[in-house]
């Protein structure tokens, strides 16, 4: 997003080496997938799985619209909240089909430990 100018990340560690945050693309997101993915109710009802998604990517476009509002570490030049809504949304999608496939993941079960 930095590097299409749609967002800009004032305070950030390695201001000479990145543009983007290193704290938020390499440590926070990563965490925030990883914990998503743990708590995926796999075996639950399609409405419930997609109000997982909403729910989750609702809670983090609020935190991150408050920290973009409030902060200097994100200022957003030609995006919004509903930009950012529909990203984490697809990242939290891809997250899923990555585990899915790297797991090997059927029927939405999720997978047994190895004998």
């Amino acid at each position: 997003m930095v590097e299409l100018n749609l967002i800009e990340y004032p305070v950030r560690f390695f201001p000479n080496a990145l543009k983007s945050s290193f704290t938020l693309e390499y440590l926070v997101n990563p965490v925030i997938c990883v914990f998503f993915i743990h708590y995926f109710p796999r075996s639950s009802k399609r409405i419930i799985r997609v109000g997982y998604y909403v729910l989750w990517t609702s809670l983090l476009t609020i935190a991150e619209s408050i920290i973009e509002k409030y902060t200097d570490l994100i200022e957003y030049i030609n995006f919004t909240w509903y930009y950012g809504w529909l990203v984490l949304l697809f990242v939290f999608y891809i997250s899923d089909l990555g585990y899915i496939w790297y797991f090997n993941v059927k029927n939405n079960k999720k997978p047994q430990p190895a004998d």
